[in-house]
């Protein structure tokens, strides 16, 4: 089955559409599930706010679906998703949030499902958000509560390191009906920042200071959220090096002691 996708906003070019799920020949997918389930939790969420980093601004022309009229909104740039729970029992996705989070939040490891009460609210990032959704209870689309909205799947143009923990498909949260931009809906802030002193440098043609540095910092109720804001975990090369070394010395050739083997024995007498 293949899905279609087009941004709210209109300001993307348009990207391919894929499924949910493993992507095989034709954009069919294999997935082994109960046909009578789909959609059967839709109504049992409801959205309820988006979550922004109050320190990243994202600047968006919004239409108004029913006057037609377009004006400005400036945000911060959406983290994460707030859903209500509608009844008891219902399971979420809970993943580990590393360093890498802000700047790769589809990279995603060690997933654990929890279940909610009966009105509780769940704040999810971006991956758990669109892990919840392409599960066929829901199958992309979230009813209940007053707004409807819906799940938007593409594949990004590219992936960095750590590839193996990069999920191929991602996936954008976007209204569904008469729902308006969620950019003019409730949002709440999960991250702030004040700016470094000193830090940044001016644009000598606009005076602007650009790329100034900020102590950012997480506000209540997004305390798991911590690690997101922690420094890059510092990795020794000569460790991993050795730890390889010590694993395959039996197995395979050291190109590096080839390479000194080489230039070492040329020079005997």
């Amino acid at each position: 089955m293949a899905l279609t996708d087009t941004h709210v906003l209109g300001a993307e070019a348009p990207v391919e559409a894929v499924a949910a799920v493993e992507v095989v020949e034709n954009n069919e997918v294999k997935e082994d599930f109960d046909p009578s389930l789909l959609g059967s939790q839709s109504d049992k969420w409801a959205f309820v706010a988006s979550v922004e980093d109050q320190t990243q601004k994202d600047q968006n022309q919004v239409k108004d679906k029913k006057t037609g009229k377009v004006k400005e909104i400036v945000t911060g740039k959406f983290i994460g998703y707030i859903f209500k729970a509608l009844e008891n029992g219902l399971k979420y996705p809970q993943m580990e949030i590393t360093y890498d989070l802000l700047k790769r939040p589809f990279k995603v490891q060690n997933v654990e499902w929890k279940e909610a009460k009966k009105g509780e609210e769940v704040f999810l990032t971006l991956a758990e958000a669109t892990g919840l959704l392409s599960q066929p209870e829901i199958n992309g689309v979230v009813t209940g509560g007053k707004y409807q909205v819906k799940m938007n799947y593409k594949k990004p143009s590219a992936t960095t390191a750590d590839k193996d923990a990069v999920l191929a498909i991602q996936g954008f949260l976007a209204p569904a009906g008469d729902t308006p931009s969620l950019k003019s809906l409730e949002i709440r802030t999960a991250i702030t920042g004040e700016e470094i002193k000193g830090t940044g440098f001016k644009d000598p043609k606009t005076g602007k200071l650009n790329f100034v540095r900020k102590a950012k910092k997480v506000e209540k109720g997004f305390e798991r959220l911590a690690p997101a804001l922690e420094a890059k975990p510092r990795k020794s090369a000569g460790a991993s090096a050795d730890a390889a070394a010590i694993n395959t010395y039996t197995t395979h050739r050291n190109k590096n002691a080839a390479a000194f083997a080489a230039a070492f024995n040329a020079r005997r007498v």
